[in-house]
Formats: structure tokens, C-alpha cells, sequence
């Protein structure tokens, strides 16, 4: 039984650890990454992060409501789950915007290519 509970406790400070990650990633890191690394405007960021923080407003609102239905560990879940291949599609498309190809469909045809690309995981 102390093992099950130490295994729940390493666990719970992965997953906040991991949800501290997506917080202040966006917040604190990401802002000065796409204008140190990037090169990116001061307006392009600030546009950048208010589209996002919208959409973290409305993804608040979404799942809030959703936790109500399915309970909130698996709205948990789903919402983190659901991060992971956003965010991968977003990041090909800022990449795309930043190297001044054609937004949309150049950015589509690198998520297509993506899985089959030489240094991507077998």
C-alpha cells in the first residue's frame, strides 16, 4: 500500500509539474523566445500572445464547462492530451510564418511530411 501511495504522489508532482510548465511557458518563456531566437517584432509577440491567451480564456471556459459533464480528472486528461498535437501545429506554422514561406498550405504540407521526415522518431 506505500508503494501504490508513493507512486500516486511522484505522480500528482509530475502532472502539476507539467501543468506549471504550460503556464509559464507561454507566459514568461515563449514571449522571449519568439523575439531573442526568432527575431520577431515586439508587435508580432504581442499579437501572438494575445491570440493565444484568448484561446486559453476560451479553453478555460470549454473544459470548465465539459468537467461537468465528464468529471474533472478526465477533462484534465483530455485538455492535455488535446495540447500536445496543438501545439506541435502551431509551432510548424509560427516556424512557417518566421521564414516567410506561405502560411497555410506550405504549413499543411510540413505537418503531412513531418512523420516521415529523417530525423523524426521511428
Amino acid at each position: 500500500m506505500a508503494h501504490t501511495a508513493a507512486a500516486c504522489r511522484t505522480c500528482t508532482v509530475l502532472l502539476m509539474t507539467a501543468f506549471n510548465f504550460f503556464s509559464h511557458g507561454t507566459q514568461d518563456l515563449y514571449p522571449t523566445f519568439l523575439e531573442v531566437q526568432q527575431k520577431f517584432s515586439t508587435t508580432t509577440v504581442g499579437t501572438i500572445a494575445v491570440v493565444y491567451n484568448v484561446g486559453a480564456i476560451l479553453g478555460g471556459i470549454t473544459f470548465g464547462l465539459l468537467s461537468e459533464r465528464i468529471g474533472r480528472r478526465r477533462a484534465i486528461v483530455l485538455a492535455s492530451l488535446l495540447a500536445i498535437p496543438v501545439n506541435s501545429a502551431l509551432g510548424v506554422l509560427i516556424r512557417s510564418a518566421a521564414a516567410g514561406a506561405p502560411r497555410l498550405p506550405h504549413a499543411v504540407r510540413r505537418l503531412g511530411r513531418m512523420r516521415h521526415h529523417p530525423r523524426a522518431p521511428q
